[in-house]
């Protein structure tokens, strides 16, 4: 008996994904709404590290690669976000996901992962992606179909019927999104050379916390 070819998604586009699964995208969204008034306080000794990041990432954007991006930069604004709280929400980085969604099979490297841990030091349930790459739509992979199937992918594993988050980054440019149900929505472009628009980042990252305690 000939074996049963599964069905794939190229992720080299975003409308690939939402095409072919049905994903409703939708430009209002209150939960979306609630995680951009997100306000915080970035410790001092936090603040001096993001702004030196801040400034390498004004002189250096047009010359990083990703790990370089990740590492000079991204690195710094998760650290100043201070997402982790011991045993209940912890950050993780390159972990797969692996699933199977309508028929389509689905393979994805997170490049980053927050998500309650289990005792051994794994994600057990995954509450928010981020996706970072340094260029832009045609690459092989598009960091935002990455996160939404990531998203996906969490949601048929949490099984809880709650929102997912997600982020992704193009260089400088941060994009937050938010999967509640079928539902899909992203928020505006935010410049993280821009200093507000990268407390606003560090914010809604800190808000993470509170999101995922409160589900």
């Amino acid at each position: 008996m000939a074996k049963s070819s599964k069905k794939t998604i190229i992720l080299t586009d975003v409308a690939n994904v939402i095409d072919a699964l049905g994903i409703s995208v939708v430009t209002q969204c209150a939960h979306l709404a609630a995680w951009e008034a997100a306000t915080g306080n970035i410790a001092p000794a936090h603040a001096i590290i993001v702004e030196e990041a801040r400034q390498d990432l004004l002189l250096n954007r047009r010359k990083w690669n990703e790990e370089e991006l990740k590492m000079q930069f991204v690195s710094a604004v998760l650290r100043a976000s201070q997402v982790s709280i011991p045993d209940k929400v912890a950050v993780f980085y390159e972990r797969p996901l692996v699933g199977t969604i309508q028929g389509y099979s689905f393979s994805v490297i997170c490049d980053c992962m927050i998500a309650t841990p289990t005792h051994g030091g794994r994600p057990k349930a995954p509450y928010f992606f981020l996706q970072e790459f340094k260029k832009g739509k045609g690459d092989k992979l598009d960091a935002e179909a990455q996160v939404l199937v990531a998203m996906l992918l969490a949601q048929v594993q949490n099984k809880d019927e709650k929102p997912l988050y997600g982020a992704w980054l193009m260089g400088e440019s941060w994009y937050f999104t938010i999967l509640n149900g079928n539902e899909y929505c992203v928020s505006e472009t935010l410049n993280s050379t821009d200093a507000s628009h990268l407390n606003k980042i560090i914010y809604m990252l800190q808000h993470l916390k509170t999101l995922i305690l409160n589900r």
